[in-house]
């Protein structure tokens, strides 16, 4: 910036409401046009040797994002047709998450397991927090589907003494014939398919969501920007339309199609992965 603007900006003695028309900053808004009429951010601005410095109040938040204004027809020496408002975008970024506990091994370790599998060892790096795992841990079948219910979900949980090793019961009611559960949902795992055993690394998205267009669009907008990995959403099979159709089913069903007599999913798995 001239030494003569700056000159003329120190002789103003400006007010805090005349700095921010010349400069202001703005959080969040994605317009800057609707970002004009929200207040700017709170700061003090300073005349360095050559340029304007302006140090906000409050440590700028990781993730969010900011739009800096400077309107040069507002300098104390602009002549003539005012300028165009000079725009610029940033965002300070999200430190890098590393967790603090992984999983370190899951035994049987093999490829190829039985169809009668029990158990499953899951080894952590630190000790774990007892108390709704069960949440946390899922068994995705080959198109991401999540298998209902295929662990025995047992209150007291079945942890070693020092807290990093979970042993994780397959239902015993999907394997052993002739029992009901068998019978009407099916078994866990199933000879001749491939299966993922998920442990989430994090608990549950913060955020809002909003029902649109009379019921039929539904929008979720997260508290933080997404971080950078693998994301799951999970959808509940019962949301259904006007007519009663379901994502498990229709409502109406012709009788002389085969009907799959085993539960379908509570859940359906949609993966995504942010970059």
């Amino acid at each position: 910036m001239a030494p003569s603007t700056l000159r003329g900006i120190h002789q103003a003695r400006w007010t805090t409401r005349e700095w921010e028309n010349l400069l202001s900053i703005h959080a969040g808004q994605g317009d800057w046009i609707a970002e004009m009429g929200v207040p700017a951010m709170l700061g003090n601005y300073q005349i360095g040797k050559d340029s304007v410095r302006f140090e906000p109040r409050f440590p700028l938040e990781a993730g969010v994002h900011y739009r800096a204004v400077f309107q040069p027809g507002r300098l104390p020496d602009a002549r003539g047709a005012k300028p165009a408002p000079i725009l610029s975008e940033f965002r300070r970024p999200s430190p890098a998450a590393t967790p603090v506990t992984v999983v370190t091994q899951v035994y049987p370790s093999g490829a190829l397991l039985p169809e009668n599998l029990l158990k499953f060892y899951l080894h952590f790096s630190a000790p774990m927090r007892r108390g709704h795992i069960y949440d946390h841990i899922h068994l995705l079948d080959e198109a991401g589907r999540e298998t209902e219910l295929p662990f025995l979900e047992i209150d007291e949980e079945l942890w070693n003494p020092a807290m990093t090793r979970l042993t994780l019961f397959i239902d015993p009611g999907r394997i052993k014939r002739g029992v009901k559960p068998l019978e009407e949902i099916g078994p866990a795992l199933e000879e001749g398919k491939r299966f993922t055993l998920v442990i989430d690394q994090a608990t549950l998205v913060d955020g809002a969501t909003v029902l649109e267009d009379h019921e039929r669009q539904w929008q979720f907008v997260p508290v933080d920007p997404w971080s950078p990995g693998r994301h799951r959403l999970l959808v509940q099979t019962t949301i259904e339309d006007l007519a009663g159709n379901n994502i498990g089913k229709l409502f109406e069903v012709d009788l002389f199609d085969s009907v799959q007599p085993r539960l379908t999913n509570s859940t359906v798995a949609l993966p995504f992965e942010v970059r």
